[in-house]
């Protein structure tokens, strides 16, 4: 039997390879995300927590890998907590099922390095019995570093749930703390069947540039009537 793109062999069906990259896992187009969850304080930043609310944008190049970033605010829990807004760059590995069914749950390693952008101010605090008071700089802002292995399952052929659990690292000014951190969200992606609209057919035109017309008419006549 002949060997057409996309077609068969001898009866068995042959995909072509961006089918075979649907299949697996890669998104077409970019992938638009949100996320929730929980940090709660360990070691030195025991006692802490926060709520970070994110969202995120990317693109999946390959079924293995993810390259994206994502922005939103860390919530402090405690009282007097200002939010920290981070700005993150976001690297994820996937873990496609060999089967390759598309509806199975994926596996990923995710790994996030940005900054965080502190939005408490610093202040003066007076001391009863002093007549001078106490300059408190502002805080300063943080770096941090996520790693968070996790699990996700699909939803429909445009959605994804992701569900993970890791370790956030922040280094401020010499000072170090970490997080257990929690997250849950949804991705969304355009399906993988996806095709673009056909391009409209081109209606015929007139010659291109400049066309000139000169045209002129002229009557004349006698009546010659008796």
């Amino acid at each position: 039997a002949q060997t057409t793109k996309g077609g068969t062999e001898g009866g068995a069906d042959l995909a072509t390879p961006q089918q075979q990259y649907s299949i697996d896992g890669r998104h077409r187009g970019l992938d638009f995300n949100i996320h929730a969850g929980y940090h709660i304080g360990v070691g030195d930043s025991k006692g802490s927590g926060s709520i970070p609310v994110e969202v995120g944008v990317g693109k999946q190049f390959h079924p293995n890998i993810y390259v994206g970033l994502s922005s939103g605010a860390w919530i402090g829990t405690g009282d007097a907590s200002d939010p920290i807004i981070p700005l993150a760059a976001d690297f994820k590995i996937m873990f496609p099922s060999k089967t390759q069914v598309p509806t199975t749950m994926k596996p990923f390693l995710s790994f996030r390095l940005g900054y965080g952008f502190n939005t408490a101010s610093g202040g003066t605090l007076e001391v009863p019995g002093y007549s001078e008071t106490i300059e408190i700089p502002d805080p300063d802002d943080v770096f941090f570093l996520e790693i968070m292995p996790g699990l996700q399952f699909p939803l429909s052929q445009k959605t994804d749930f992701l569900l993970s659990a890791g370790y956030t690292h922040q280094f401020v000014d010499g000072a170090s703390g970490g997080a257990f951190t929690v997250k849950a969200g949804l991705n969304f992606h355009r399906a993988a069947d996806w095709k673009k609209r056909p391009p409209r057919p081109k209606v015929p035109t007139r010659d291109r540039g400049l066309q000139l017309t000169l045209e002129a008419v002229g009557t004349y006549g006698t009546d010659f009537g008796g």
